[in-house]
């Protein structure tokens, strides 16, 4: 047998082919695990990219505790939260609405934008844009918008900031801002963003409403700073009240004292006038005797 040329005895041409065989599975494993690295590098390329739009994200959000509280990065279809093509900014907004029976089934509930710690009885300023939807079955329902905050029992309480009635929604598509305050409790760890379109007669099933532009950020310093200004102003009003009050008081006694003053002068040009008479009667009695 000849190999490259050079006759070989069979034992020899034998151990050549193995080598071959063996350098062909050393290319075959190291073109897998080739391929496999690669795979490996697309799969953490995506990592990344995922990574670099979620840090982006939370860059555009700022003081914002609600991640994505615009909605730009929220593709969902299905479920009571659904991506929508209008948008109060960015380019889409999201439809809530309820997929429970009417006056059954309990409240449909919604979390959005992820968990944010707590502290103590702290006061969370919660912000909602919301638009008249056209395809909703009743525009009498509402919706509570609020925190739904944990203790470190892991018990949930749900406060609400105030309620979004559909009704007051312009029929015009344009954006209304709803606003208002929560504070959670001394034992709060934890809260995240949340919304209920209670089980009630008037939340028909498929009551909906869009939503854009959630905000929510810390509001402890400043809520507790006005309402000490409030019980400032409170007060300083009151005292006002007091001494316009005391004022008016003085200001009777003052004219009681005046015309006391007056009947006093009144009663003793009387009395003069008795002492002249009966003086003048005294010097014609003396006269005359």
């Amino acid at each position: 047998e000849f190999v490259n040329g050079i006759m070989m005895g069979l034992g020899a041409a034998g151990g050549v082919m193995m080598k071959a065989d063996a350098n062909a599975s050393a290319i075959t494993t190291l073109q897998n695990t080739v391929t496999k690295q690669g795979n490996d590098i697309s799969s953490t390329s995506s990592s990344l990219t995922a990574l670099s739009n979620s840090l982006n994200q939370l860059k555009a959000s700022g003081p914002n505790l609600v991640i994505d509280g615009s909605f730009e990065s929220f593709t969902a279809t299905s479920g009571n939260l659904i991506t929508d093509g209008s948008h109060h900014s960015g380019s889409r907004s999201a439809k809530f609405r309820r997929t429970a029976a009417t006056n059954a089934g309990g409240n449909n509930d919604l979390n959005y934008g992820g968990w944010f710690d707590l502290r103590s009885n702290q006061v969370l300023y919660i912000e909602v844009w919301a638009r008249y939807d056209a395809n909703s079955t009743t525009q009498q329902a509402y919706a509570n918008v609020g925190i739904q905050w944990q203790n470190p029992a892991g018990n949930n309480f749900w406060p609400s900031a105030y309620q979004l009635h559909f009704s007051e929604l312009s029929s015009d598509n344009t954006w209304k801002k709803f606003s208002g305050y929560v504070q959670v409790g001394a034992d709060a760890t934890k809260g995240t963003f949340w919304m209920a379109i209670p089980q009630n007669a008037s939340n028909l099933n498929g009551a909906s409403v869009l939503l854009d532009d959630i905000f929510v950020c810390d509001a402890t310093d400043g809520y507790n700073a006005q309402n000490t200004a409030n019980a400032a102003s409170s007060a300083v009003s009151s005292l006002t009240s007091t001494v316009s009050s005391l004022d008016g008081k003085v200001t009777a006694q003052a004219s009681q004292l005046s015309s006391l003053t007056s009947s006093y002068n009144s009663q003793s040009a009387t009395i003069k006038q008795l002492q002249t008479t009966v003086a003048s009667k005294d010097d014609t009695s003396a006269t005359w005797m």
